[in-house]
């Protein structure tokens, strides 16, 4: 039963992540780049076994 906590978790995040995400693309922050490098961070974690978190921050080089 412990993968229904992880699951809901991980819902969780992604539930509250949205709302950043879309209040980050109206202050003009770069989606797409930061999707690749989320999808490529995601990857790399799974081969490795390990978690991060990766916040919705602005560039402070742009």
């Amino acid at each position: 039963m412990h993968w229904l906590a992880d699951l809901l978790a991980a819902v969780g995040v992604v539930l509250n992540g949205i709302p950043q995400g879309i209040m980050a693309m109206t202050l003009g922050f770069a989606v797409f780049p930061t999707a690749f490098s989320f999808g490529l961070a995601a990857l790399v974690n799974g081969v490795a076994g390990s978690v991060a978190r990766f916040p919705f921050r602005r560039n402070p080089w742009r």
